[in-house]
């Protein structure tokens, strides 16, 4: 299980890092709000880098969020559940999840690669580089992948203990 505390300290340290990212957003919007509406002088930059920021919160958080089970679900029917069901039903499920990172992490990659050898930008005035955003969508489903791994080991873990006769 040592590989597996691993992955959770992975994203629990990526995820407190990245969430620091969030005052810098703030702070771009309000100063590009004060910019805007006091000085008449809107920042071209501003919104663009607020997305990123954004964007970069929700691809390299995800992985953290699945560890501390924030990601939506239909509790409808999963609180309802016993332990033992969820884990069961978690596993089932698993292969959908999976599937959904791999194709995210391989076509990211892929993606990503394009855009670097293109050295791509956005069609805007500002035009910042796009490639450092799309390594970000691997990055994040490289994070997620890893942390669904071990909430699969720990599925099978608590289900053999169960199976064991354990508490």
């Amino acid at each position: 299980m040592g590989l597996i505390r691993i992955f959770d300290k992975i994203n629990e340290y990526v995820g407190k890092a990245v969430s620091f990212l969030i005052l810098a957003m703030i702070g771009v919007v309000i100063y590009d709000v004060l910019m805007r509406y006091f000085l008449s002088k809107p920042q071209s930059w501003a919104p663009e880098i607020s997305e990123y920021i954004f964007g970069a919160l929700f691809l390299l958080g995800a992985g953290y969020t699945y560890l501390f089970d924030g990601h939506v679900r239909m509790d409808v029917i999963y609180e309802r559940l016993k332990p033992r069901q969820r884990a069961i039903l978690d596993l089932v499920t698993a292969l959908f999840f999976f599937l959904s990172c791999a194709i995210l992490l391989w076509k990211g990659i892929e993606v990503a690669w394009h855009s670097i050898e293109l050295g791509e930008r956005t069609s805007s005035a500002f035009a910042p580089p796009l490639y450092p955003m799309k390594v970000l969508v691997p990055v994040g489903a490289l994070l997620l992948m890893l942390q669904g791994i071990a909430k699969f080991v720990r599925d099978i873990a608590f289900l053999r203990k169960k199976a064991d006769g354990g508490a």
